[in-house]
C-alpha cells in the first residue's frame, strides 16, 4: 500500500506535468518551464524522501556457501534465498528476522570479513540520488543487475554506493530491487518462518545492530548524519525506522567489527553452542559463537 509520502509525491508530479503542459507555447518560455517541472519534481521527491530500513548486509568469503550452510543447518536459521551463481558472484542469505544476512564469494575474494551493509530508500534509486546530491553525500554511479527468475522471467535490482559514510572496511550502499512488493512478501515470510521456528536452536528474534569501528568516528557521524530518514539519539548509534541500527565505535583501525543478535534465552543459546562446540566467549549479559567455527567472524547474542 503506498503511504501518504508517496501518494503526494506522485499528485504533485501530476500537477506540474498538467501546469507544464497547459503553459502558452512561447519558446521564450521553453527553459522555464523545463526550469519548473525540475524543481516541483525534485521539491516532492526530496520532501519525503529517506532511507527506509538495512534490507541486507553481508559476508565475503571464500567459504561462503560453508557459511550459509552453517547457519542454516546448525544453526536453523530460515532461507531468504538459497545459495547460487548469481553472475560475477555467488551467493545465498539466512533471515535474522528482520534483516538478510547473505554470504558472497567472487573470484578475488581472499578473506572471510563482515563487508557491506545495504540500505532500502523509500523511493526508487535513480530520484533518490538527487536528494544524495542536494545533501551532497558523496556516490558512486548506479549500478544494475539482472537474472533469470525460475520461471523465465527477468528480476533485477539497482545499487549506488556511498562510500565516505563509514570508515574504509565497511561498505555502505543503496539497494533498489524492482520487484518491491515480491521483496515485502519474501521478508514478511521469511519473519513468519522464524517464529514458527521459535528463532532456531539459538532463539534468534532480530538482528540489534551492526558494530563499526572507526579511527574517526566524529567525522563519520556527520556523514551519517546527513542520510534522511537516519535518527541519531545517541552519540554512538544510528537507526531508521525499523530494523537494526549502526554503532560507531573509537578504535586505531577501520573495520566492520561484529553484529550483535537478540535471542530469547541467553542460557538456551549457551546450551546449544556448547553442546555443538561452537561456543566462543561468554559474560553474564553476553556470548559469543566460536570464531574458529565461523572463518574469524565475531558474533555476539544478548538477550532481546
Amino acid at each position: 500500500m503506498e503511504n501518504k509520502g508517496f501518494a503526494c509525491n506522485k499528485l504533485v508530479s501530476s500537477l506540474c506535468y498538467v501546469y507544464v503542459g497547459l503553459w502558452p507555447g512561447n519558446s521564450n518560455l521553453f527553459y522555464m518551464k523545463k526550469y519548473f517541472l525540475f524543481a516541483a519534481l525534485f521539491f516532492s521527491t526530496s520532501l519525503y524522501a529517506q532511507v527506509n530500513r538495512v534490507d541486507h548486509f553481508f559476508v565475503s568469503s571464500p567459504k561462503a556457501e560453508q557459511l550459509f550452510k552453517l547457519f542454516r543447518d546448525e544453526l536453523g536459521l530460515p532461507v531468504a534465498w538459497d545459495y547460487k551463481d548469481w553472475g560475477g558472484f555467488s551467493s545465498g542469505a539466512v533471515a535474522l528476522g528482520n534483516v538478510s544476512f547473505e554470504f558472497v564469494s567472487f573470484d578475488s575474494v581472499k578473506e572471510t570479513k563482515f563487508d557491506a551493509i545495504a540500505l532500502e530508500a523509500h523511493e526508487p534509486v535513480e530520484e533518490f540520488i538527487l536528494v544524495l546530491d542536494a545533501r551532497k553525500i558523496t556516490h558512486d554511479t548506479i549500478e544494475y543487475s539482472t537474472y533469470t527468475k525460475k520461471d523465465g522471467s527477468t528480476g533485477g535490482w539497482a545499487t549506488l554506493n556511498l562510500p565516505k559514510l563509514l570508515p574504509e572496511g565497511a561498505g555502505l550502499f543503496i539497494c533498489d530491487y524492482k520487484e518491491r512488493n515480491s521483496v515485502v512478501i519474501a521478508n514478511t515470510r521469511d519473519s513468519a518462518e522464524l517464529k514458527k521456528r521459535k528463532g532456531g536452536p539459538l532463539g534468534v528474534t532480530a538482528l540489534k545492530e551492526f558494530v563499526i569501528a572507526s579511527p574517526d568516528p566524529a567525522s563519520n557521524k556527520k556523514e551519517l548524519s546527513k542520510i534522511p530518514g537516519i535518527i541519531n539519539n545517541q552519540t554512538d548509534l544510528y537507526s531508521f525506522s525499523r530494523g537494526p541500527s549502526i554503532r560507531l565505535i573509537r578504535s586505531a583501525h577501520s573495520r566492520f567489527e561484529k553484529i550483535v543478535i537478540h535471542v530469547n534465552s541467553l542460557t538456551a543459546a549457551k546450551e546449544y553452542l556448547q553442546s555443538h562446540k561452537l561456543l566462543g566467549s561468554s559474560s553474564a549479559n553476553s556470548i559469543y559463537i566460536n570464531p574458529q567455527a565461523i572463518e574469524g567472524l565475531t558474533v555476539e547474542l544478548v538477550n532481546k
